[in-house]
């Protein structure tokens, strides 16, 4: 992520900053130049941030949302209590993914049928209650969250439940959005074969290979050939953990080349994977020295590599 100024006094702030600390000007990001402009007088803010304090983006042309929030289908009942408070963190993870497409052209694919018989992207956040669990999952570009996800002691729960070494918000929405991609980069183009050959066969019976990942845990060594368990489930899975670590990476790269933590260059999808691991090596290094977990932990074999690779590729053959 690039580093963003107040645009009235150039101060250094933060990307959900809604007014900027030094000269309490009131603040709005704008997706189409990636910077802060002045809320209400260089552009319209999106309807969530006057109605629900949910969002600091400039509204669309000629529309009352933001490109993020235009892209919601349901939003969860906000008279319930906490619901409020977790979909405001679940839109903030969703502005950031939304950033992320933005800066890799994928953005603008995803909010029209493209083509014709893919849907635009939408998102749907419902709040469980005890006689009506709410499963999150994907469905032809249509992602449904539960916004318990977004309280720190449920997710931690789950994680542990699931046994899983990571999960977050942002996480989250980047796996099942990773879903949604594989319609656009892989299936829509025809390229079932060249994916076939680093993923495997997609055809397999999904709900079968789901089953037998919940019955029987992951295929054994699944570290030699996947970036976690939960991908050596199915190669549609495997696909949408290894798109969720390509933004991680991505981003994450990106945000250290701005701040000066490594050189600006351009990265094919190779030198990108090269560049991440002694970074994350540091970057695990700092959080050890804090006394958290690992930032990243996760291993990089010669498979998972060549699956990132893949992945670049094909989201730059869109461009």
């Amino acid at each position: 992520m690039e580093i963003i100024n107040c645009p009235q006094c150039a101060r250094v702030v933060y990307f959900d900053n809604a007014v900027c600390l030094g000269c309490g000007t009131r603040l709005a990001f704008d997706p189409a130049s990636r910077s802060m402009v002045r809320a209400g007088v260089d552009a319209t803010l999106c309807r969530n941030a006057s109605n629900h304090d949910a969002c600091n983006w400039t509204a669309l042309p000629d529309k009352a949302f933001c490109l993020a929030c235009n892209a919601n289908e349901t939003i969860p009942d906000l008279s319930a209590p906490g619901h409020l408070d977790q979909w405001r963190a679940m839109e903030a993870a969703k502005r950031r993914l939304f950033y992320s497409l933005c800066e890799l052209g994928l953005a603008t694919v995803s909010s029209q049928p493209f083509p014709q018989r893919v849907p635009p992207l939408r998102f749907r956040f419902l709040g469980a209650t005890a006689d009506k669990p709410v499963t999150t999952g994907h469905e032809d570009g249509l992602i449904t969250i539960d916004i318990a996800e977004a309280e720190d002691a449920e997710r931690e729960r789950r994680r542990n439940a699931l046994g899983e070494d990571y999960r977050t918000p942002l996480g989250h929405l980047r796996h099942e959005t990773g879903h949604y991609f594989w319609l656009l980069l892989v299936d829509s183009v025809g390229g079932h074969d060249d994916f076939r050959a680093v993923f495997g066969d997609e055809r397999q019976d999904y709900g079968e290979a789901l089953r037998r990942h919940y019955d029987k845990g992951p295929e054994a060594n699944w570290q030699s050939r996947f970036i976690s368990a939960y991908a050596s489930a199915h190669p549609h899975e495997d696909w949408a953990e290894t798109f969720a670590h390509y933004l991680h990476i991505h981003d994450t790269l990106t945000t250290a080349q701005e701040i000066g933590f490594m050189p600006r260059q351009q990265l094919d999808g190779k030198s990108m994977v090269e560049a991440w691991i002694p970074l994350s090596v540091r970057l695990n290094q700092l959080n050890r020295s804090m006394g958290h977990r690992d930032l990243y932990p996760f291993v990089l074999t010669k498979p998972v590599r060549d699956k990132l690779v893949f992945l670049h590729e094909a989201i730059h053959r869109s461009d």
